[in-house]
């Protein structure tokens, strides 16, 4: 058990040190920067900053579910305590609601943190470029 949780800390500190690695080089988000599409997930750094500020009305305009991925962990952490049938209907309701939630702001049209802007990734950055240098 302490092996875990040493791994998930391991785990955590990475992935810090690797977003703020892509914060210095100006990418807010690795997949919206690739794809040029939000993930579900969109928002919920700033969500997180905003909740430390206790500034929890913008927290909730980031991302109305910044409460679940902490929830999430410590039900993981404690995960030896709950069944594998709880745990599985925990993760398979988070996926659910996440993508709801995530549908529901890519439909609205004032919604400028979940976008759908294909043009502006660097995957599209990359073939206009080559589409460019065979002409």
């Amino acid at each position: 058990m302490k092996k875990d949780r040493k791994s998930l800390l391991v785990f955590i500190v990475m992935v810090s040190i690797i977003y703020g690695i892509l914060q210095f080089f100006g990418i807010t988000c690795p997949i919206k920067f690739m794809t040029g599409i939000s993930c579900p997930s969109c928002g919920m750094t700033r969500a997180y900053l905003s909740l430390l500020r206790l500034d929890f009305k913008s927290a909730y305009y980031y991302h109305p579910l910044f409460v679940l991925p902490a929830l999430g962990l410590i039900i993981y952490i404690f995960r030896d305590k709950f069944s594998k049938k709880f745990l599985r209907g925990i993760e398979v309701s988070f996926v659910l609601v996440f993508l709801i939630v995530y549908v529901f702001r890519m439909m609205d049209p004032k919604d400028t943190i979940v976008v759908f802007r294909p043009y502006e990734s660097i995957f599209y950055k990359i073939f206009i470029f080559l589409k460019e240098l065979m002409r």
